[in-house]
């Protein structure tokens, strides 16, 4: 008999009763990270610094998440421009005609005309 493990979906409940509860004590965080593309995971792991005496404030918390925002924000950047220049060959240069196609071409044109 195989059972669904259970480990998982009681800690999300639990996540998200904390969420909740958060929410309840810092709603313009929760609002401000949320426009910032900042998981509210994210967010209830800084807050959670503040009940284990890691973190002094909520504004110490919305400082470090968003100072890791921006840091994410700028690897993500650079590898997206490593990937984009690895990605992209250099264009090559257009081949130069050999001489023997330059005299067929003035050959032709000259018994057109």
């Amino acid at each position: 008999r195989d059972r669904p493990a259970r480990a998982p979906t009681a800690k999300m409940a639990d996540e998200e009763a904390e969420i909740a509860r958060w929410r309840g004590v810092a709603p313009a965080l929760f609002d401000e990270c949320d426009g910032r593309g900042i998981s509210e995971y994210a967010v209830l792991n800084a807050l959670q610094l503040i009940e284990r005496g890691q973190l002094g404030s909520i504004e110490e918390a919305r400082l470090q998440l968003l100072r890791q925002h921006e840091e994410k924000a700028a690897i993500r950047e650079k590898m997206r421009l490593a990937m984009a220049q690895r990605a992209v060959p250099a264009p090559e240069p257009d081949p130069e005609p050999a001489p023997a196609e330059d005299a067929v071409a003035d050959a032709a044109a000259s018994s057109a005309a």
